[in-house]
């Protein structure tokens, strides 16, 4: 449990502003990156510590590339670059720490309602798969898999 506080924490730690409000084209370009940066950062948690990996990996490299295809400035894309280099190295500290101290990936993570199982047995969760799976074959593309616009507050799987 305590693997897993760190991890709620470090994914607190990432930097972000509060944005109640609708942004503007021009803040879109400029700053607004934060829901990208925690979709990033949960992603993680959503799949590499339930024992997905590969599809954490497909999932961040279409987030990425979702990312890349927005107006952001020349810093914003910046920032984003180091964010996510740092999240990794975190990411695989916490996972690493976690699997030393459950001998293996936990069978349910703090805060989850279902096990990383029945999770991954969902029909969104399977339907998700596929599109990865497509995604990593050419098939579709980024946008696909993050469909979210340039400037959403939340940027989910």
């Amino acid at each position: 449990m305590r693997i897993v506080i760190l991890w709620l924490a470090a994914m607190a730690a990432l930097p972000v502003t509060a944005h109640a409000q609708p942004v503007s084209a021009a803040q879109a370009s400029d700053e607004h990156i934060e829901a990208f940066d925690r979709s990033y950062a949960t992603s993680f948690y959503t799949f590499d510590a339930c024992g997905d990996a590969v599809s954490g990996r497909i999932y961040r490299q279409a987030l990425v590339e979702r990312f890349n295809n927005c107006p952001f400035t020349a810093p914003a894309k910046q920032r984003f670059r180091q964010r996510t280099a740092a999240q990794r190295h975190r990411s695989g500290e916490v996972i690493e720490s976690m699997i030393e101290a459950y001998g293996g990936l936990p069978i349910r993570l703090e805060g989850m309602a279902m096990t990383c199982r029945e999770q991954q047995s969902t029909r969104d969760y399977l339907a998700l798969h596929a599109r990865l799976e497509q995604y990593a074959q050419g098939a579709i593309k980024a946008d696909a898999i993050v469909p979210a616009p340039c400037d959403a507050d939340v940027v989910t799987p």
